[in-house]
């Protein structure tokens, strides 16, 4: 008879606020109040990398998301800016890319399209919908 069996994740540093899945072997989570977003591989315990800092003034972290499957992952916060990061399977680490500013209020949800390529006649492209208060 097969048993159940689970590996518990623990990250002892930071709190787990938010999880995306990036593919089947890897996802990351973002703490709000430590200001972080970390990699983690799914068969360890614990983060393999963090990116410490994300946003200015040690902003809390309120939204993550990424696309699926691909190397791109978006965090905002209550700074007024979304930031951006590539993930970079070979050295197993996310370094941010970009960054766009001047949002008002909090950014507290981020969610991009999960179409690519239908949407306009520049194939490949996404969206990504903002919500803030």
């Amino acid at each position: 008879m097969n048993e159940d069996t689970e590996l518990l994740y623990k990250n002892t540093q930071h709190n787990t606020d938010t999880l995306n899945i990036i593919n089947p072997h890897f996802f990351t989570t973002g703490s709000y109040a430590d200001n972080c977003i970390d990699l983690w591989i799914m068969n360890k315990k614990k983060p393999i990398f963090t990116i410490p800092d994300c946003h200015l003034n040690n902003s809390w972290i309120l939204a993550t998301d990424n696309v699926k499957s691909s190397d791109l992952l978006a965090s905002s916060s209550y700074d007024g800016t979304i930031n951006f990061y590539k993930f970079l399977k070979d050295k197993k680490e996310i370094i941010k890319t970009n960054s766009l500013t001047g949002f008002n209020g909090c950014l507290n949800c981020l969610k991009f399209s999960n179409v690519k390529g239908n949407q306009t006649k520049v194939k490949n492209e996404i969206m990504l919908a903002v919500s803030h208060s």
